[in-house]
């Protein structure tokens, strides 16, 4: 389970357990399980703060900085919050060699924001901005890696049908049974010989998730 496990789930707080509230619906029985609890809300913060860099630098968010972040495997973020003199709204997105950023000031405050790659810092008044440049950065990560668990890789028919040509001894190894569950990693650690064979099954298996 991860945090995007608990949103799947119909979330709107955050949990004391990664599964208070199991696959199937039912609530998890365990001790200590509350369905609204702050020991791991410091995740919250990271996303405003940092993912999305809304900072208050005076009391009310009279003034405040805007200073997003850009984190790999993170495509485009988005925020607003509605502050005592009305919304402040932050936007960014870094996809196709380019990277956008729209930022709303409210009336009677100052925002400070540095774009992402930018070291200048802009001085805002209140009104709606926008942003555009281009950048070599790109955030995506690929679908299946050497993290990725041995079992997910044999599943897949692409993976199948390349060890099959190449390597049948492999799958018809008694040991995979054992480490299935292991990341590919893991089993390179016994050896790496077949790396550039896994090297060539995960960039097949990411083309073809892709079409």
């Amino acid at each position: 389970p991860s945090w995007l496990y608990e949103v799947k789930m119909g979330a709107t707080t955050i949990w004391e357990r990664w599964n208070s509230i199991r696959p199937d619906g039912s609530f998890n029985p365990a001790n200590m399980n509350s369905l609204n609890h702050y020991a791991y809300g410091s995740i919250g913060n990271w996303l405003y703060t940092k993912l999305c860099g809304l900072e208050i630098l005076e009391p009310g968010y009279k003034k405040f900085a805007l200073r997003p972040q850009l984190i790999k495997g993170i495509t485009h973020a988005e925020l607003t919050y509605e502050s005592v003199y009305g919304k402040i709204a932050i936007a960014w997105q870094c996809e196709g060699g380019k990277i956008t950023v729209d930022a709303t000031v409210p009336a009677n405050t100052t925002a400070e924001l540095t774009l992402p790659e930018q070291t200048e810092m802009l001085t805002l008044g209140s009104g709606s901005y926008h942003y555009e440049y281009a950048t070599k950065t790109s955030l995506e990560i690929a679908r299946y890696t050497m993290e990725t668990p041995l079992r997910v890789i044999m599943e897949h028919p692409v993976a199948q049908a390349i060890f099959r040509q190449y390597a049948p001894e492999f799958l018809s190894n008694p040991m995979l049974e054992y480490v299935k569950n292991e990341p590919v990693t893991a089993l390179l650690a016994y050896g790496d010989s077949i790396k550039p064979l896994f090297e060539q099954v995960l960039a097949v298996m990411n083309q073809a998730d892709k079409r």
